[in-house]
């Protein structure tokens, strides 16, 4: 770094000053690097290092007492490849833009930033070459906002493992990320809601294991849609999810089996395009009562969603409602949608048996559906 700029940003810290003042370094093409070695240091202020052209690296891991970086802090910083915060401690906040559109940013490291509340909206979007996050330390996170890593191509993986405070991963959090094969959610207990578009065309995502998530209650419009390569999905332990919204998982074209709690109700077309579905399971392990199950249970999502469904597809379920049609009607329901019926499979085999494509129970529900709909 130019001795002469560092002075001239830096010289009232040693004057008792906290922090490094708003557009500090905005738009220097002479600053090649920072490495700020203050444990004074409390906050970057907004666009400090805005559009730096040729910065290329940023080393703030001495500043142990740093809790944040404001917004446009380094935004625009094109040509910048690392940026260690492994010490920081301290660090709670990561402002809206912080780091957008670094786009040759390929090395970040957040290790030690075990404060970290929050990410704020773009923080790192489209920093395109971003391959890895690892937030498995940061066990103060809170929130993950709108489009943090949207559009963050390259990236592959994400760990959440540890973050067992985190409640909120905004709408398009990480929509784009189109290279995304691994998601790890695993100590995500207190998470309680999916934004719309949050993995939205996260095309190689390939599994999705929410086990963990026992708070979840929402995973809301297309939060999910467009993730091409996702085979399965067990929301069976979310025992608190209570909506998936429209077209959450719509797309998901290979997906085949999705097991869900009974306490889950659709939206519209949840699963739109999932034309591989085979088979649904809502987790139930008490008593069933097959009365309340014909009044309860609407089989018509999944049937609207992907046609008039062959007989290879089936349904396991309990008493609560996939979809609540008690103010609407049954019979209503299944004349507006055209749907054939509630599939069950009454927790047993003699019964899967009966439900199963040829068993009697099936036969009769295609009388049904045909008499209706010839």
């Amino acid at each position: 770094m130019n001795d002469e700029r560092a002075i001239k940003g830096l010289v009232g810290l040693a004057q008792g000053k906290v922090a490094l003042g708003d557009y500090a370094f905005t738009a220097d093409s002479e600053l090649l690097y920072v490495a700020i070695m203050c444990r004074m240091l409390l906050c970057l202020g907004k666009c400090a290092f805005l559009d730096c052209s040729r910065l290329t690296s940023v080393c703030l891991s001495s500043c142990t007492a740093l809790h944040t970086i404001d917004a446009h802090a380094f935004g625009g910083c094109a040509a910048l490849r690392s940026v260690d915060l492994s010490n920081c401690a301290a660090l709670h906040t990561i402002s809206e833009f912080a780091f957008q559109g670094c786009t040759a940013l390929s090395s970040l490291v957040l290790t030690g930033c075990t404060a970290l509340r929050t990410i704020d909206a773009f923080a790192f979007g489209r920093c395109a070459a971003l391959r890895s996050m690892d937030l498995s330390n940061c066990a103060a996170l809170r929130t993950i906002d709108a489009s943090a890593f949207g559009g963050c191509a390259a990236l592959r993986s994400v760990d959440l493992s540890n973050c067992a405070a985190l409640h909120t991963l905004r709408e398009c959090a990480f929509q784009g990320c189109t290279a995304l094969s691994s998601l790890v959610l695993t100590g995500c207990t207190a998470l309680r809601t999916i934004d719309a578009f949050a993995f939205g065309r996260c095309a190689a995502l390939l599994s999705l294991d929410l086990s963990y998530c026992a708070a979840l209650r929402t995973i809301d419009a297309h939060a999910f849609g467009g993730c091409a390569a996702l085979r399965s999905l067990d929301l069976s332990n979310c025992a608190a999810l209570r909506i998936i919204g429209d077209g959450a998982f719509q797309g998901c074209a290979v997906i085949v089996s999705v097991n869900l709690p009974i306490s889950a109700a659709f939206s519209r077309y949840p699963f739109d395009g999932c034309t591989s579905l085979d088979r649904i399971t809502w987790v139930h392990q008490g008593v069933v009562d097959r009365g309340a199950l014909t009044t309860s249970i609407a089989r018509g999502t999944l049937e609207t969603t992907v046609g008039r469904v062959p007989d290879g597809l089936s349904v396991q379920t309990g008493i609560a409602p996939a979809y609540s049609i008690r103010s609407y009607g049954w019979g209503r329901y299944r004349s507006h949608h055209q749907v054939r019926g509630v599939v069950l499979f009454l927790l047993g085999i003699t019964t899967e048996r009966q439900c199963a494509p040829g068993g009697v129970w099936r036969k009769r529900d295609r009388e049904a559906y045909e008499a209706d709909f010839p």
